[in-house]
């Protein structure tokens, strides 16, 4: 068993999808957000009835969906300390030779084997990845839902072996999916370098990286030149050395706008405890919890658009329900990322 502040958790393994064990975390007396959601608007009066059924419908929806996101990276270092980082507690491998299936609470991340080049890539693993992307689910759509390619920005990785490790995906990706691609690109180990290094933080910074600058924006050309696709790029920076990540909430909104709202908030239901001030170091913080909350809103409050603010208010504009939801969304969000 492991103890976390928050709660007890333990690990179950099973075996799935082509033999492999997927490790879940198991929760055992936990609330998720959408739970404290549901129990704070039938407590609340200043909800019509009528409202009330429409918004736990809504939120029974989104509880009953299962959310399956492919990790793919250069590094495994990388690989490991974002997905730490996204997802705290959750039993990510730092090396592993196939692909592990890690499950909480609906959520699973497909923990692909680190990706180095072509020469290095077996022939086993591209039938497991091909068999893993042509899935599909109970209701006959792509198993995968969501493709995050992480890159180590802090090494002088092939760029030409991470183009192609975009195209392999692409070409195996749903048509019809294809746009749920978010790219990130981990500088941390690049950054602590400089950190620990008196010379280096005297005439280094992040463009010593060997990476062209800025990579997000020449992979997110080339892939929308290459393949047509309009894929979210961004980069961050997390590992064990970071308490406080930087720029990791725009890599979280990037996911999270990549996804159909009821998708994407599975990602949000989770029972994890992010300390006080973790997603401080972000340039728009604000906007991205306005991105958030707008998509929330939006879903709750079926054909609603861009949060229905009003001075900036959220839910404001529909009138008091409108206003009551607003509120409540709002607590609830900052409290799951523990922002003020």
């Amino acid at each position: 068993m492991v103890h976390f502040d928050h709660g007890f958790y333990w690990l179950r393994p099973r075996t799935t999808f082509a033999g492999n064990e997927e490790r879940e975390l198991i929760m055992t007396a936990q609330t998720t957000m959408l739970e404290k959601i549901k129990a704070k608007i039938n407590a609340s009066d200043g909800i019509d009835q009528g409202k009330k059924s429409q918004f736990g419908k809504r939120i029974d929806k989104v509880t009953a969906n299962k959310l399956n996101i492919l990790c793919l990276s250069q590094s495994a270092g990388t690989k490991k300390a974002t997905l730490s980082a996204l997802f705290p507690g959750m039993p990510i491998e730092a090396e592993n030779r196939n692909i592990v299936p890690c499950t909480m609470n609906h959520l699973t991340v497909w923990d692909c084997p680190t990706w180095q080049s072509d020469e290095q890539i077996s022939t086993s693993l591209l039938a497991e990845l091909g068999a893993l992307m042509d899935e599909r689910d109970e209701n006959d759509e792509p198993l995968i839902d969501l493709v995050l390619l992480l890159a180590d920005g802090s090494k002088n990785q092939s760029y030409a072996g991470f183009q192609m490790l975009c195209d392999h995906l692409i070409s195996l990706r749903d048509k019809d999916a294809a746009d749920q691609m978010v790219i990130g690109i981990n500088y941390a180990d690049h950054q602590q370098s400089i950190n620990d290094n008196p010379l280096m933080a005297a005439v280094g910074s992040r463009d010593a990286s060997l990476w062209p600058q800025p990579v997000h924006t020449i992979i997110q050309k080339s892939v929308a030149l290459r393949h047509g696709i309009q894929s979210e790029a961004v980069e961050f920076e997390a590992g064990e050395s970071f308490t406080t990540p930087t720029n990791l909430l725009d890599l979280l909104r990037a996911m999270f706008v990549a996804l159909p709202t009821e998708k994407g908030l599975v990602m949000l239901n989770q029972s994890v405890a992010f300390p006080a001030n973790y997603w401080s170091y972000n340039t728009r913080l604000s906007d991205h919890l306005v991105a958030i909350e707008n998509a929330f809103f939006d879903y709750i409050w079926d054909k609603s658009f861009d949060g229905c603010r009003l001075d900036g208010k959220l839910g404001a504009f529909v009138g008091d329900n409108g206003e009551e939801l607003g509120e409540i969304l709002q607590t609830a969000v900052c409290q799951y990322l523990a922002v003020r």
